[in-house]
């Protein structure tokens, strides 16, 4: 059985210059520093549920940026009245992170030179995201009130994920959304937006001027025609690369890829995270199977960070980093993705097994 990879806490250094080290049974380590002025992007999100015992540190050393999930939208015939009138297009703002760990974030952030981003929508906390853009004024609320909340909570930015816009209004809306939120955020704002597999085809070149990074959910594949299913295979990441790397209107640095902490079952499409599956299973790096549980391995990730490197995509996104078993084992997932988007760098950095061939 082939060792996975892993970089552990002494081989992170100071701030703005990272250092990294890859374990294969023993401690070799070997040091390597990024290319700060175009850095291949490692997106974690980081949902709400996962923000007690969380250790901000050891994610910001490991990450570009961390995005937390999520708040919602509020609209005019809703508008809270408890809320501040500068917030008052926001909802569920109880699911930032309490003052004092969104504290420790922000250092955390600080120190690594990691963004900190905050989500607004996401599955069905999307709802409202249709009547609150339906409107040029319910727009300029909400872009407004975005960028009070990021002034309030020295957040660098926001991610928009509207799952879904029904319809060629509403995706007319998103996009009017991202001119207004860029003309009421600081200049050097992070704007990004998570897209279905697909979606891509819709994105303008104006709207991907405004709009730093696309992030591709090359997971939930689970409505293929001949079950069994494997909701993230390699296979569909290298089709969700393709179209994107094929667009004559928006360049491919422009997408990260999607890669998923979790697995789904081959029928049911019930997920399970990545800490509960059997542990003999993730210490084999060959393995994206759990009896019917289909996940992604060792080996997978690291070729699909290859192939989205290979392929000139700006970088990855994990959904979610609370899923991994980090920083506790070797097999934590974070540890084996960090240090194979650093393989440009040293040449220890590297898949323990043969990586797929380029398409």
């Amino acid at each position: 059985m082939a060792a996975a990879v892993s970089c552990d806490r002494s081989c992170l250094s100071t701030r703005r210059t990272r250092v990294w080290a890859l374990v294969f049974v023993g401690c070799v380590a070997a040091l390597a520093t990024a290319d700060e002025t175009v850095p291949f992007a490692v997106v974690g999100y980081v949902p709400e549920w996962r923000y007690s015992g969380i250790n901000w540190n050891q994610l910001a050393q490991r990450t570009t940026h961390l995005i937390l999930f999520s708040i919602e939208a509020s609209f005019p015939s809703s508008y809270p009245s408890e809320t501040p009138q500068e917030l008052q297009g926001l909802a569920a703002l109880d699911r930032l992170p309490p003052a004092s760990s969104l504290g420790e974030a922000r250092a955390a952030a600080d120190e690594w030179g990691t963004k900190l981003l905050v989500c607004i929508g996401g599955n069905a906390r999307s709802a409202a995201l249709g009547p609150a853009t339906a409107t040029a004024a319910a727009r300029g609320v909400l872009a407004r009130s975005l960028a009070a909340l990021c002034a309030a909570h020295g957040l660098d930015g926001v991610d928009l994920n509207w799952e879904y816009p029904r319809d060629g209004a509403q995706w007319r809306a998103l996009f009017a959304l991202v001119g207004d939120l860029r003309a009421s955020l600081p200049s050097g704002s992070v704007v990004t937006m998570a897209l279905y597999p697909g979606q891509e085809r819709l994105i303008t070149s104006h709207v991907a001027s405004q709009v730093d990074l696309f992030h591709m959910m090359a997971y939930d594949n689970v409505n293929c025609n001949n079950p069994p299913c494997h909701h993230s295979s390699y296979d569909f990441a290298a089709q969700v690369v393709h179209s994107v790397s094929h667009l004559p209107q928006v360049p491919s640095f422009k997408f990260t890829l999607g890669l998923p902490f979790y697995s789904r079952h081959h029928h049911t499409g019930n997920w399970v995270a990545y800490y509960d599956i059997d542990p003999q299973v993730r210490s084999d790096p060959e393995l994206d199977h759990s009896g019917e549980q289909c996940f992604n391995g060792a080996n997978t990730l690291i070729n699909k960070v290859n192939l989205a490197k290979q392929s000139g995509l700006g970088g990855i996104m994990i959904w979610e980093v609370g899923q991994d078993i980090f920083p506790q084992s070797h097999n934590s997932l974070l540890d084996i993705v960090w240090c194979a988007t650093q393989q440009q760098h040293s040449q220890q950095c590297k898949s323990p097994t043969q990586v797929h061939p380029e398409l």
